[in-house]
């Protein structure tokens, strides 16, 4: 069904200084200083080209919305609340304030990026403190304080630019931080802007727990998968869009597979038979894409929250 897992990480501040009249042009000859990084506005730009997967999420928003804030809420019990406040002190931010985060993973490495109004002092002094030897920490650019070294057994890095509120966190690949530092060569890569969407997640392939989803080789060919949440007065917003080979009866193939959701036990946990039939969910196939939009109201969250936690009304499950 529908589970929202972040493991994200990062923020914006993002401001401009004009107090007098722009200067006259350097002479012809002059170049512009080298390794002078400018403010990030879109995270989408520094995704790694050769990343299998990324996800991209606005977790403030989230965590803000009147009524996706409370179901999130809902799906954690006191020791994962108890997991988020630990991890706060141990890193220097909660990730529920962080404004946009961008989290990418390519083979066994994976980069982290986020803007928001960090403290990154704090961020980079928590993290000096936890590494072991050999570790490095300097200036990576113009306003970009790097930090590097081994954290349980992984060589891990931390580049942050405190002026833009930008952070950058790397596992196993540290080199993956220099985009920040590369960020005017990156933003011109990707024409459009972050997206709108609260949390958007991309793969190459097909996640397995969807492959698992049907014995139907109806994902063999799909080259990309991307999924798309979004909040609604009236509830979430989903979308499903595979790009590739798409065989002819795609669609067909779907509705039974949520038919069969429909019908299952969760299904009839969260009243799946009133949002998640044919009359409420759209499918739309081409030979190269499908795509799949539907909502699910506010009630059948809190029932799922519900059930993941082991309860149903106010009893526990047995």
């Amino acid at each position: 069904m529908i589970r929202l897992a972040l493991t994200l990480t990062t923020g914006l501040a993002f401001f401009v200084l004009s107090c007098r009249a722009s200067p006259p042009p350097p002479p012809a000859n002059t170049r512009p200083p080298l390794n002078v990084p400018r403010c990030v506005t879109n995270l989408r730009a520094l995704t790694p080209p050769d990343a299998t997967r990324w996800v991209f999420a606005r977790p403030r928003a989230m965590f803000d919305h009147p009524r996706l804030g409370r179901a999130l809420a809902r799906a954690f019990d006191d020791a994962g609340e108890r997991a988020l406040i630990t991890r706060s002190r141990r890193w220097g931010y909660d990730l529920r304030t962080v404004d946009r985060a961008l989290v990418a993973w390519e083979a066994d490495a994976t980069v982290t990026f986020g803007l928001s109004s960090f403290d990154t002092r704090r961020m980079v002094d928590l993290l000096w403190e936890r590494l072991l030897p050999p570790r490095r920490r300097g200036e990576a650019g113009v306003g970009v304080t790097r930090v590097e070294g081994v954290l349980e057994r992984d060589p891990v890095a931390l580049a942050v630019h405190a002026a833009c509120g930008l952070v950058a966190y790397a596992e196993v690949d540290t080199r993956k931080v220099d985009r920040v530092v590369l960020a005017p060569d990156t933003d011109a890569s990707v024409t459009a802007g972050d997206p709108d969407a609260m949390l958007v997640w991309h793969q190459r392939g097909v996640p397995d727990a969807m492959r698992r989803a049907t014995t139907e080789a109806l994902f063999d060919r799909v080259a990309d998968t991307e999924v798309t949440l979004d909040a609604s007065d009236a509830g979430l917003r989903v979308r499903v869009r595979l790009e590739g080979e798409i065989p002819a009866d795609s669609a067909a193939r779907l509705r039974r597979a949520l038919d069969v959701l429909i019908t299952s036990p969760l299904g009839a946990s969260c009243a799946a038979d009133t949002w998640l039939d044919a009359s409420h969910v759209t499918i739309a196939a081409r030979e190269d894409a499908i795509e799949v939009s539907g909502e699910a109201p506010w009630g059948a969250l809190d029932a799922l929250s519900d059930v993941l936690r082991g309860r149903v009304g106010d009893g526990p499950m047995h």
